[in-house]
């Protein structure tokens, strides 16, 4: 298809633009990237995020708690496609609040324990937990890549002598990941 493609971009008709658009540049052969101008675009800020969904959520007649949205949106990475797509799933169950974000997308909420098991040494629970998650579907890939926004999370409170509130993600308080924190060291939290 790049192939048949190629000769088009080579000599298109005066009156056309083609426009490509990608999440997977390396999946795009050199022959068609050295014809074309490239632009890359930044990822959407988490606030930026909830924001929008909050305003989709209010105009679509959605019940969108803002925790909710800032999980969504925290979630999403910076895409606001995928963010998009996690509301609408999360909404076929109605109203939308953290409880129901973290169901319908498969992820781990922030009372399950996982991390209390870490820190108290109880790794025999945590593989259980983890058990439990894999036979309910969760995406494991998406628990392990909250446990490393919650850990980055506890590392920058634990550490930091300033407010971090603005760095840390919206799924955790300071408050719980300072919880978290006590009795930890810092080179434990850098370890796990």
């Amino acid at each position: 298809a790049f192939n048949a493609l190629l000769k088009t971009l080579e000599e298109p008709p005066e009156h056309v633009l083609f426009i490509l658009a990608t999440t997977e540049l390396h999946k795009v052969p050199a022959t068609i990237l050295s014809r074309c101008q490239r632009f890359d675009f930044r990822r959407i800020g988490a606030e930026d995020i909830a924001r929008r969904l909050l305003d989709v959520a209010a105009g679509e007649g959605i019940a969108l708690t803002e925790g909710a949205a800032r999980l969504i949106a925290r979630l999403a990475d910076g895409a606001m496609r995928d963010a998009l797509s996690m509301l609408d799933r999360a909404a076929a169950a109605g109203a939308v609040d953290e409880k129901t974000v973290t169901a319908a997308l498969g992820v781990m909420g922030q009372d399950d324990g996982l991390a209390e098991h870490l820190k108290t040494g109880d790794l025999a629970a945590a593989v259980g937990l983890l058990d439990e998650y894999y036979n309910a579907g969760r995406d494991l890939a998406s628990v392990y890549d909250q446990m490393l926004g919650l850990i980055r999370d506890a590392l920058l409170v634990k550490t930091s002598k300033t407010d971090v509130s603005a760095l840390i993600s919206p799924a955790y308080s300071v408050k719980t990941l300072q919880a978290l924190c006590d009795g930890l060291a810092s080179s434990t939290l850098i370890a796990w």
